[in-house]
């Protein structure tokens, strides 16, 4: 269970993260806040606490050499996403959601998701 929450927490932030990065400033500084994948793995657990048991099975995925072979960032249209959508969670999946980004992500990435 840890190392398949190890492998979520991962994939969430790094699809939420690669999907922005084009859209980056080059000179500006992003700078993180102290906490660490322990903190992220906390959040990620609680967040997959507050999921209804059909998200919670949408969003916990195995992550391996096929996973890895057809994840994209190509538009949705030309690679269609695999995963909960943020925009389908409730008010306190959002919350928690949010609580897993604001961990994981630096200044530059939460900035680029609100865009």
């Amino acid at each position: 269970m840890i190392k398949s929450l190890h492998a979520f927490a991962i994939s969430f932030v790094t699809a939420i993260t690669l999907g922005a990065t084009g859209a980056a400033n080059a000179s500006e500084t992003c700078k993180s806040d102290p906490g660490g994948a322990a903190l992220a793995a906390t959040q990620a657990q609680a967040f997959l606490k507050v999921l209804s048991p059909i998200n919670r099975q949408v969003a916990v995925r195995t992550y391996g050499k096929v996973a890895a072979i057809r994840w994209s960032n190509l538009p949705i249209a030309l690679a269609p996403r695999v995963g909960v959508r943020l925009g389908d969670l409730t008010a306190t999946e959002t919350a928690a959601a949010n609580a897993l980004l604001q961990t994981a992500l630096s200044q530059c990435g939460l900035k680029l998701l609100a865009e």
